[in-house]
């Protein structure tokens, strides 16, 4: 036989011990990615459900201050702080996590504008 032939017939053997595994491979497995990823989908709903809220608290904060009601603007403020603590605390590596992105492009005719 031929190197060829011997390493054609290496990997049809080969690929017939691998092929069982991968065909009867455990479902559990599969079951187990599956709920994970709808627990990190919940989680994600979670903290952007809360990071909303916390948004919307900041704006009813600045448009009370507009309105001259402090009290108002400082209740929507601490409700505000207290979604972003809770967000932190479920996941503090979102403490460097941007909060806004911008960008600015200038056209050399017309001047600049802010997108």
């Amino acid at each position: 036989m031929s190197i060829t032939t011997k390493a054609m017939l290496a990997c049809l053997l080969g690929s017939l011990v691998v092929l069982p595994t991968v065909a009867f491979a455990d479902d559990s497995a599969v079951a187990k990615s599956d709920q994970s990823q709808s627990q990190t989908e919940e989680k994600r709903k979670t903290l952007l459900g809360d990071a909303t809220g916390a948004i919307q608290d900041t704006q009813a904060a600045l448009k009370h201050l507009d309105d001259g009601k402090t009290k108002e603007a400082l209740a929507a403020l601490e409700r505000a702080t207290g979604k972003l603590d809770i967000i932190l605390a479920r996941d503090p590596k979102l403490e460097l996590a941007p909060a806004a992105v911008g960008v600015v492009t200038y056209d050399v005719q017309g001047g600049a504008r802010c997108s």
